[in-house]
Formats: C-alpha cells, structure tokens, sequence
C-alpha cells in the first residue's frame, strides 16, 4: 500500500469538499412541484380572502354613508325649527335659471346647521369633476366661485323627496316653492326625507343629484283619482326624468340610486336610517313612466305624507 503523502491529501480534500457543498445546494433548492403547491395555496387563500376584504369595505361604507344621512336629517330638523316647523325650500330662486349668486339650494341653506362639504358625498360613489371647492381659487371671479359652488350643491348624493315635503308649483312663468309643514305629516317614521342619488343616466353615474322624484303621483279614492302631492295636478318643477318600470334594461329610479350593490342608503323624517332596494322604493306603487301608474289604496307608500 502506497502511502498518502501531503500533496495527495490536499487533492482529496479538494476533490471532496465540492461534492459535499453540491449536495447541500440541491438539499436546500425548491423543487417545481413544491413551488406549485405554494402558488396553488396562495391562489386559495387570496380568493377566501378578497371577497371578506371587499364586504368589510363595503360595511365600512354603509356605515359611512348612513351616518351622513342621519347628521343630514339633523340639519334639516334643525331647519324646521328655526322656520316655523316648515321644510326647507328646494332653492330661493326655483326653476331651470337661476342667479348663483343670489340663489341658495336647499343644501347650501343647511350648512349653518351642520351639513358640511364632507357629507354631501357617497363614500362609494366612484369621484365626479363636480366636486364642492373646499377653498378660494384666486383664478377665479367671485361669480366663477359661486357658480361652482351653486352647481356642486346640486349634485350632492343627498336625493330630497320635495315633491311632497316642499314642492315647487308652476304659476305662469313663475316657480312659486311651497314647502310643507312637519305637522302636516302623519307618521314621520314612514315618510322619506332624503335618499341615495344620481344625476344621470350614465352608466356607471357618478355626480348625484339634489333632487329625487317619487314613482308615482296619483292615486285612486272613494271619491275617483287624486294628486298625492296635493296640488290639484298643477305642473311641478321636475328636473330629472322620472322613474322607469324596474325590469326595463336601462332602468332609472327618478334620480334614486343603489351605490351599495343593490341598495340605497334613506332616512326618513323621524331620523330612521335604512338601506332599502329600488323595489322597496317603489313598494305601493305601479311604477309606469310619466307618473302613468297608481299609488294602491291602504298600500305602505314611504314618499306621500300620509
């Protein structure tokens, strides 16, 4: 037997330690399967996951938005108060032209008593180009600035069910408002106040819209056919088209919108805040165009004053 002499050891450990780090790097190495099974577990977990994520969002809307329609329904009581246990009127100037500068919506008229710029907006309402301006833009003339301000008042996700609580009548060439008294409300907690809203057709929308008419208007007594908005059928100022039939395909709920899903954020007068379908909206009610159906007798209507 030969003997192993110093340089022959030093070509052995040479020639072992790489064999023995090769070993160590394919050890610690994923295999394709294993990386497989870690997409495929990922995958899993992100799909039990984002729909949780997404219905928390969703709540946290909700609650959002129904908080802003309760400080809304606030301000309006407040309003009441202070003007003789009327409603507010839909603007001081009612019709299609109006001076901006002179004139003042019904929103712009609550925000001494608390309807701040923060809560005319739906939290889940994708962002319009008509938004409030929050500051003075010294690009701007004092008029520029009151019509923006005029202009993004009226496109507040806070729908106003005035055609029954403070309707604007049509006399000649003239608007003359006439807002209702509370005291003439039968049952405060089934009379919408104000409601979800969108401004157009557009799909998806985006602006709301100060103004929401109700589904239908007329209604059938022992004594024949009545106006629900207790005018006598004299015109009304109506800015908005009204409501479709629910199953047409490009259906339009007369400026009442479901932001969340299928569901739109209501108060009612008593502070009641609710989510509600577009059929319970229209609950009551044989929704035709143009007002062509009928409110049904002893039938729960949540817009009329009864």
């Amino acid at each position: 037997m030969r003997a192993l002499t110093a340089e022959g050891l030093g070509k052995l450990r040479f020639q072992e330690y790489p064999r023995v780090g090769a070993d160590v790097r394919d050890r610690s190495a994923f295999t394709l399967i294993e990386l497989l099974v870690v997409v495929a577990v990922v995958a899993m977990l992100s799909a039990l996951l984002l729909p949780v994520f997404s219905s928390l969002r969703e709540s946290s809307r909700r609650a959002a938005c129904a908080s802003r329609f309760h400080q809304a329904q606030l301000a309006a009581m407040l309003y009441v108060g202070d003007w003789d246990d009327t409603f507010p009127i839909v603007s001081h100037q009612p019709g299609p032209v109006s001076d901006p500068e002179r004139d003042r919506t019904w929103v712009q008229n609550l925000i001494p008593y608390g309807l701040s710029l923060g809560l005319w907006r739906c939290p889940a309402a994708p962002p319009s180009s008509s938004e409030p301006p929050t500051a003075f833009d010294p690009d701007l003339t004092p008029g520029d600035l009151a019509y923006r301000f005029h202009e993004a008042s009226k496109g507040a996700h806070l729908g106003y069910n005035y055609l029954y609580l403070s309707p604007v009548l049509a006399e000649g060439e003239s608007w003359i408002p006439l807002p209702r008294s509370l005291s003439a409300v039968g049952s405060p907690s089934n009379v919408l106040l104000f409601v979800d809203s969108a401004a157009d057709r557009a799909m998806p929308p985006s602006s709301g819209s100060w103004l929401v008419l109700p589904p239908c208007r007329y209604s059938v007594g022992r004594s024949g056919a009545y106006d629900t908005f207790l005018l006598g059928g004299r015109p009304v100022f109506a800015p908005l088209p009204g409501w479709t039939p629910l199953n047409a395909r490009s259906a339009w709920f007369g400026g009442a919108w479901p932001w969340h899903g299928r569901l739109a954020t209501t108060v009612t007068l008593d502070g009641s805040v609710s989510a509600r379908t577009m059929a319970d909206l229209a609950k009551g009610c044989e929704v035709r165009p143009n007002w062509g159906g009928w409110v049904r007798m002893g039938a729960p209507y949540a817009w009329d004053l009864d």
